[in-house]
Parts: structure tokens; C-alpha cells; sequence
């Protein structure tokens, strides 16, 4: 079943207007247009959720993650309804919002939730180079999800460009204790922050969705109403990512994806993380405004 998402019913224009106006497009672009042939030449497949699929492009400092999740279509993709722009759009919003936390001139600020360089609505078959690195992934670790080569040319795409936040918590391989307690009072402090500007809830913060990288900085800077933090990274940059079940407020309008009727989220075992799906349900009592 398709999450349901809600956002503010006086938006006059619809979904589709509004992803573009956000992405700074009149019309969809091809992925050639968004990125260049080059950058998809220097891709590899990282990751994947039942949304889409994630690359790495670019390499070393300029490197970039692309998140690439298929919109508007009229078949299934990977088990699942696709979303329509009007189920992306708060992931979208607060993707953006999230994002301009970095910024310091604020009363509440931090650097760690991942940085959105640009959201592309893309309108295209998939690359042969994206369906290349596809098959690299599916032969090393086997993909759960559907081969991307279906698209025919007017499916339709939201992309997220984010910038390159390392390696997920749950495959990183901490070396020191010193540097567990730094990436645990960033994702901390990161959620203080967001807490305070936004009334933001993650509602999905297992460790996949925390990325680990190598930092040259010694010191990162935390802003509250109630004080400034300076936080010792000890070599290491944690940045929180994945918003498709979150919430935030901006304003006084509520962003949020209403899970409630989602049977499957919710029968899922093997993992701590299923059953924190359900405590979480009964806490708000279905109610996931």
C-alpha cells in the first residue's frame, strides 16, 4: 500500500507545480539536462530502499548522492504503488528544511543533517550507465529490488542531490569509543535542534539512516534558543538522513506522511526496529499529525 502523505490544503497550485517551482524548473528535464553525461559516467550504486535507488557521482570532494525515486507512474515498482507528487512532496519540503539548519544566522542551528545541493523533477528512460552500476550492485549484493530498465520515456522522477555523507552507521566500523560518543552527541544535538526549530520527528532513525564520514574539522558548532554547543568530532562527521516517514512544522502548517493505515510497516519482524514501528503507533495512538 502507498503511504499517504499530507500537506497544507490552501497550497492553490497542485503537486506537480509545486515540485517544480521547488526544483526551479518550468518543465522536466531529461537526466542528461539535470547532471551531464559525465557524472553519470562516474557513478556507482550505493544503496536502494523500495522508493528508488541511490549513486554516488562525481568522486573525492566533488562527489555527490543521487537519489533517484520514480513518481506518477501507473504500475508498481518494487512491490509498491509508485508515490504520486502529492506523496513526495513533504519528504521534499523537508528535505529543504532540514537542510537549512547548516546555516548559522539562525536561533537554532547544526551541521548535520545532510546537506540537499538541488531536487531535479526528471521526465526520461533510465541510463544505460545507472543500469550498469544497477547490475554491479544486484551481482555483489543482490538487490531486492526491480531492475529499473521498465521506465518507458514519459516516466516521471523527483531527484535529490545530496552531498556525500560517507558511510552508513550500520556498515562503518567504529575504531574507538571516543569516536562512538562523538557520532552519538552529533545525531543528538541534531535532533535537539531540529526538535526546537521545527518540531521535527525522524520516526525512522535506525542506523542505516546515519551516515559516518572522515573529518578533518576538530570541532563542529551547535546554535539553541538556550545556548551554543561546541561538540569534539574526534575524526568523524555523522549527518542524519531519509525523511519518508518524518514530520516537521513550518509555520503553522503540519508536513508529515501519515503511516497509520500501512499494515506491512508495522508486521515487520527480525529487527528492533519493527517493533519500535508499533510502540511508536500506539504512543500517538494512530494519529501521526
Amino acid at each position: 500500500m502507498a503511504r499517504k502523505s499530507e500537506i497544507p490544503p490552501r497550497v492553490p497550485l497542485d503537486a506537480n507545480q509545486m515540485l517544480l517551482e521547488m526544483c526551479n524548473q518550468d518543465e522536466p528535464l531529461t537526466f542528461k539536462q539535470a547532471l551531464g553525461m559525465r557524472a553519470f559516467k562516474e557513478c556507482v550504486k550505493i544503496g536502494e530502499g523500495t522508493y528508488g535507488e541511490v549513486f554516488r557521482i562525481g568522486h573525492g570532494s566533488k562527489s555527490s548522492a543521487i537519489k533517484i525515486v520514480p513518481i506518477e507512474g501507473s504500475f508498481p515498482m518494487n512491490g509498491e504503488n509508485q508515490k504520486t507528487a502529492a506523496q513526495i512532496l513533504p519528504e521534499a519540503i523537508i528535505c529543504q528544511e532540514l537542510s537549512a539548519l547548516s546555516r548559522t544566522d539562525q536561533a537554532a542551528s547544526c551541521p548535520n543533517f545532510i546537506e540537499v545541493k538541488r531536487l531535479y523533477y526528471i521526465q526520461g528512460r533510465y541510463p544505460p550507465a545507472l543500469l550498469k552500476q544497477w547490475d554491479v550492485y544486484d551481482s555483489e549484493r543482490r538487490s531486492e529490488n526491480d531492475r529499473p530498465d521498465c521506465f518507458k520515456a514519459d516516466q516521471k522522477y523527483l531527484m535529490f542531490q545530496f552531498s556525500d555523507g560517507g558511510t552508513s552507521l550500520e556498515d562503518y566500523e567504529i575504531n574507538s569509543a571516543t569516536e562512538a560518543k562523538s557520532i552519538f552527541l552529533q545525531v543528538a544535538c541534531a535532533l535537539a535542534v531540529a526538535e526546537t526549530a521545527l518540531k521535527f520527528e525522524h520516526r525512522d532513525l535506525h542506523w542505516g539512516n546515519i551516515l559516518v564520514a572522515p573529518t578533518q574539522k576538530r570541532h563542529i558548532h551547535c546554535h539553541l534558543p538556550q545556548g551554543h554547543f561546541t561538540l569534539k568530532t574526534n575524526g568523524v562527521f555523522a549527518s542524519v538522513i531519509d525523511y519518508t516517514l518524518s514530520r516537521l512544522c513550518k509555520g503553522r502548517a503540519v508536513v508529515f506522511t501519515d503511516v497509520s493505515e500501512e499494515d506491512e510497516l508495522f508486521r515487520g519482524v527480525g529487527d528492533y526496529q519493527f517493533d519500535i514501528y508499533r510502540r511508536m503507533k500506539e504512543e500517538n495512538k494512530y494519529q501521526f499529525e
